[in-house]
């Protein structure tokens, strides 16, 4: 009975937690789409390099030479993010100055890019109210209480960190310091919940028990996110030592797993070793790859 009380107590403020940041992280999402235009400054203007969302631009006829005047009526030299990053990321309205003199004012909305809708905020929404269910689940069904609430709090920290992208991409403060200590914190959850899982079916742990010390990792996440938001011109050297030690983590995680199966060669570590795995395999040979390293960390950090 006490631990149950216990678990509850836990429990509860875990998710409050999650449901204040994952409103936040959602509203971030919702209030401006997302439209990513790179930009070039040519004889103290701004000028349009790059178009990610190609068909929609060519719909409100905005080509590459064009100049940005204003976004959401602020003029875009007064715009802060440009001192660091040279695009406008996201934006409900933009005055862009043609070549031959005409001004165009273009209005724009969430479903006029329907690319973005699905995968900026659909998705993401999708997937957060999805872990929520679970974790409820988990609360009330499984007996070991240890194993669930590990469980539980990696579902929650993974679906921040992936909420948070997007979020952390507009340079978002709240954003950027809950993706860089989520994006650790999951991991070190998932190596805590490995060594419990490792003890509950009695197998031999093949790795250090004092997994409590890299709880420190997500609290130097945090730190770092709180510097990146202080000095924006640090954000692409932080962004690439937070992933160099996710990098680490997951290779740590993946040897442990690799190492326990063919030692053992148990039918539930292999469950395990492919429900983690593949998962995984994409970010760890498609972003964690020297060649995008830089380009993506700065995307999504």
């Amino acid at each position: 009975m006490e631990l149950r009380k216990l678990r509850s107590r836990l429990f509860w403020p875990a998710i409050i937690l999650y449901l204040i940041i994952g409103f936040y992280l959602n509203y971030v999402n919702y209030s401006e789409p997302y439209i990513q235009i790179g930009l070039e400054e040519e004889n103290g203007r701004w000028v349009i390099s790059q178009l990610y969302y190609k068909d929609w631009a060519e719909g409100q006829n905005i080509s590459v030479g064009d100049a940005i005047l204003t976004v959401d009526t602020e003029p875009i030299n007064e715009l802060k993010q440009l001192r660091y990053k040279s695009k406008i990321l996201s934006a409900n309205e933009i005055t862009i100055l043609k070549p031959d003199g005409d001004l165009i004012n273009i209005h724009i909305k969430h479903l006029d890019i329907p690319q973005q809708f699905i995968y900026v905020l659909i998705i993401p929404a999708c997937y957060y109210l999805l872990t929520l269910f679970v974790a409820f689940y988990l609360h009330f069904k499984q007996r070991n209480t240890k194993l669930a609430d590990l469980l539980i709090l990696f579902m929650l920290t993974v679906s921040l960190a992936y909420v948070s992208s997007g979020v952390s991409g507009r340079m978002d403060t709240i954003g950027i310091i809950v993706n860089r200590s989520s994006m650790l914190l999951c991991l070190v959850i998932l190596l805590h919940f490995l060594r419990n899982y490792y003890s509950f079916v009695k197998t031999n742990w093949v790795f250090t028990n004092n997994i409590k010390l890299f709880y420190i990792l997500p609290f130097i996440a945090f730190i770092l996110g709180c510097v990146g938001t202080i000095y924006p011109a640090s954000n692409d050297i932080l962004s690439n030592v937070i992933l160099a030690i996710f990098f680490i983590l997951l290779v740590i995680i993946l040897s442990i797993l690799l190492i326990s199966y063919f030692k053992y060669s148990s039918p539930q570590l292999k469950i395990l070793l492919n429900s983690i795995l593949i998962p995984f395999l994409p970010f760890l040979f498609f972003i964690c790859t020297p060649k995008n390293t830089f380009s993506y960390v700065y995307t999504f950090i």
